[in-house]
């Protein structure tokens, strides 16, 4: 299966940068802990959706559809991963994301005090017609949260309770009402929580959003972004909307730039493709 060919790649990519790790996986599907067979030899942990505490899984699973269901279990899966194997520092990354480089950036806004990081969708205005708007960011939340980092504190425990809480009772997507699954509450919590660093480093999830502000750069076989402020190491990119199957698609969600416009971006989707695709025949 595709996700599982994700998540392999992902969990290789970034365990390549930041050895001695645990990488942890959640399985969003009704196993047993007979199934857990399926990933032996993995790099990763896979933790059961039975297993992250939450109150009662099948009403959730009755009252969402897969996108909702699959978004909204986040803050639950990271307030166990937490409790249960004593973590002072945590990074979640979406299952179509590539690691390049060690998330220095992440780790140094944590030890610095940090309650948690959150990236913003793009750091400079765009205005020439094309998808994702500004307006769209407008509808589907400042901040991506196909990454978030939390450091272990009375603070940051404070903020995944209200934000598993939301989720749970209130994690539809449904624009005509403000909600966007997830992501969309996320626009409330630099204001009601201390500590939240925003994120501006060009490397960090770079995606099909910001492509408007930052072209790669490649040195000595590493991947350099240039931003608006300055050149810096790709620490991840964002596959959203990638099409697996099709070497000229760059997202089947905007219409900004293809693969062709964009030669800079060409080699590492040639290599992503390559590497989650030979995961998925490993199955």
């Amino acid at each position: 299966a595709f996700w599982t060919a994700y998540a392999r790649t992902l969990a290789a990519s970034y365990l390549a940068h930041h050895p001695g790790q645990q990488f942890f996986v959640l399985i969003v599907a009704d196993l047993t802990p007979e199934d857990r067979t399926l990933f032996e030899g993995d790099a990763f942990t896979p933790v059961l959706l039975a297993e992250i505490g939450m109150a009662d899984i099948k009403s959730e699973g009755m009252k969402y559809d897969i996108l909702e269901l699959n978004t909204n279990v986040k803050p639950s899966f990271m307030k166990h991963l937490i409790e249960t194997r004593d973590l002072e520092k945590l990074v979640y990354l979406d299952p179509d994301i590539f690691v390049y480089a060690p998330l220095t950036p992440v780790f140094q806004a944590l030890d610095a005090g940090a309650t948690a990081t959150l990236t913003p969708h793009m750091t400079t205005p765009v205005n020439d017609g094309k998808l994702p708007s500004e307006q769209d960011m407008l509808y589907n939340g400042t901040y991506n949260l196909g990454f978030i980092a939390v450091r272990r504190c009375e603070e940051s425990a404070r903020l995944l309770n209200w934000w598993e809480e939301r989720c749970l009772e209130q994690g539809f997507s449904e624009g005509r009402t403000g909600l966007f699954v997830d992501q969309k509450w996320m626009n409330l919590a630099p204001g009601l929580f201390r500590g939240i660093a925003i994120l501006r480093h060009a490397g960090c999830n770079m995606a099909y959003w910001n492509l408007h502000e930052r072209t790669l750069v490649e040195r000595d076989t590493a991947q350099f972004v240039r931003g608006a402020d300055a050149v810096e190491p790709l620490c991840f990119f964002h596959f959203s909307g990638v099409v697996i199957g099709d070497e000229t698609v760059l997202t089947k969600n905007s219409n900004r730039f293809s693969l062709a416009e964009r030669p800079d971006l060409a080699k590492i989707f040639r290599e992503y493709k390559a590497a989650v695709a030979a995961n998925k025949d490993a199955v």
